[in-house]
């Protein structure tokens, strides 16, 4: 399974209402729960969020940018879960 990925002939805007369908919910609460949903799984996990670090504009090593890949899709799919679920992020 896979999720909708960004495309040059598709704008931001229809790439996020894209990601929000596939995660039956809106744009607006994809997105309010996204980045605490990174935080609240690295904190659970234990591990620090790469993906939040390389939002901020760190430099990350290789292995820290594969990592944060990783993270990206755990946290779609978790959120997918969740916004289906009926869940909120702790």
């Amino acid at each position: 399974m896979t999720y909708p990925r960004p495309s040059p002939d598709r704008s931001h805007d229809e790439h996020q209402n894209d990601m929000a369908a596939w995660m039956r919910t809106t744009v607006d609460a994809m997105n309010r729960a996204h980045d605490p949903l990174h935080r609240a799984l690295a904190g659970f996990l234990g591990v620090e969020s790469h993906a939040l670090r390389m939002a901020a504009g760190e430099e990350l090593t290789e292995r820290e940018a594969h990592l944060a890949g990783i993270e990206e899709e755990a946290v779609l799919f978790c959120q997918r879960w969740l916004h289906q679920a009926g869940g909120t992020v702790p």
